[in-house]
């Protein structure tokens, strides 16, 4: 039995945000890519609840919590991603 680790805006992919949408339509590094990027990075839609569920729902676990993830309380997904990135967590779950 193995896992498999959170790949990077698969949250995004899945429940068809429309930012994720065009990031997708343009080359990494491109002027319109950054553009949408930062339209992700300043004005995300969804909050942290509503990741942490889909985690949930689609088998995913934090683990490597140097601390609690719950001391994140509010923001966005994409806040909340970045605060488990810059925290060391890994988003698994077995396959």
């Amino acid at each position: 039995m193995g896992e498999e680790h959170y790949k990077s805006r698969e949250f995004c992919r899945d429940i068809g945000c429309e930012v994720q949408q065009e990031l997708d339509r343009h080359e990494r590094g491109s002027k319109m890519y950054e553009q949408a990027k930062q339209e992700c990075r300043g004005n995300c839609k969804e909050t942290r609840q509503t990741f942490l569920m889909w985690l949930r729902e689609n088998e995913y676990a934090l683990r490597n919590t140097q601390e609690n993830a719950d001391v994140f309380a509010g923001g966005t997904a994409y806040e909340f991603h970045d605060w488990l990135q810059k925290h060391g967590v890994e988003i698994v779950k077995d396959v």
